[in-house]
């Protein structure tokens, strides 16, 4: 949510590039494929992540919304994290991009009610349902019994509004 915020798509969202600090906090690394859009205008052309977390927009060479691009790759790399198996992995490059396009999503029935709607929700195949980091942050699998999870720390709009009052 703090990227797209701050218009940036990550591009490559996957466990590889989160990173967890001493006390259990969260960040995302390698920025090396991320892109800068304008205003709202996050459409994009090329998908240059890793193939399995590619969103079936992105496989399909079309224009596409890179913010819904990089929340199914949340939804793949939750998938991986929970069940330990990528949801849609081929053989080969195009294989994996055809399950990706075509294969229905399987989810074990014993698992969380919650978590399978979530996971379901992340990985809806088309990106106009898909479900939004903002509805992500308010889902009951997400918030617990702890409640809501707290808005970001922003740096920039903190030090924007010190300006303002000094």
């Amino acid at each position: 949510m703090y990227l797209h915020a701050h218009n940036v798509i990550h591009g490559d969202i996957k466990p590889d590039n989160l990173f967890v600090t001493s006390t259990g906090r969260v960040k995302i690394g390698d920025f090396s494929v991320s892109q800068v859009f304008k205003d709202d205008d996050d459409q994009l052309r090329r998908s240059p992540g890793t193939p399995v977390f590619t969103a079936p927009e992105c496989c399909l060479g079309i224009t596409y919304s890179g913010k819904s691009a990089d929340t199914w790759a949340v939804g793949v790399t939750l998938y991986r994290m929970i069940l330990g198996v990528y949801p849609f992995l081929g053989d080969t490059l195009q294989d994996t991009y055809d399950k990706i396009v075509y294969n229905p999503l399987i989810i074990l029935d014993e698992l969380n009610p919650h978590l399978k709607n979530l996971i379901e929700g992340l990985l809806c195949k088309d990106p106009n349902q898909r479900m939004t980091l903002k509805a992500v942050a308010e889902h009951p699998w997400v918030t617990g019994e702890d409640g809501a999870i707290s808005e970001y720390f922003c740096w920039c709009k903190r030090k924007a509004g010190e300006e303002e009052t000094t």
